[in-house]
């Protein structure tokens, strides 16, 4: 509490006075702060900086643009991809970014292990998906939960598999 002077209380003693000074300066801070740190486009489109696609649009691509590249060293698996339902995909799209594999082939993978769940990212069944373009299937019930390369060679899906055709 404040204490009682000669001319009445002193406000400026008071904690109450002390507590809104403390939140008056730091808002001050954090409106300053957030003017200096947050780009003006931030929220032009939702969450997001509307500046990020201008600044991104001219950029190269980090290492491919095609399966060339990977063709290169890896022959038969483009030629096997070449002509089937997967040549459209870019081989980063399953395997991720391979430019360090190029840096260092022997220590650096790309293979994939658990091709359930990267194979179920398109081809899972969705009500809202035509079946024509993408041959959807419900994976744990088409494989008990399997990975698809159990069965299925990504670069040729339809490929003979034991004996018969997939």
């Amino acid at each position: 509490m404040a204490k009682e002077r000669e001319g009445g209380f002193r406000f400026t003693q008071s904690a109450l006075f002390r507590i809104g000074l403390l939140l008056g300066l730091v808002l001050v801070v954090f409106a300053f702060v957030r003017t200096t740190a947050v780009p003006a486009s931030f929220g032009e489109y939702g969450r997001y900086r509307g500046d990020n696609i201008a600044e991104n649009i001219n950029k190269e691509v980090g290492f491919t643009k095609d399966n060339s590249v990977c063709g290169k060293c890896h022959q038969n698996e483009f030629q096997t991809l070449a002509g089937n339902e997967h040549q459209g995909l870019n081989c980063e799209s399953c395997h991720g970014p391979g430019t360090r594999h190029t840096q260092q082939p022997a220590e650096v993978s790309l293979k994939i292990t658990e091709t359930a769940e990267l194979c179920s990212s398109c081809h899972a069944k969705i009500a809202a998906r035509s079946e024509d373009k993408i041959a959807t299937v419900i994976p744990f019930m088409h494989s008990g939960g399997g990975d698809c390369a159990m069965c299925h060679n990504p670069h040729k899906p339809w490929g003979k598999i034991g004996g018969t055709a997939q």
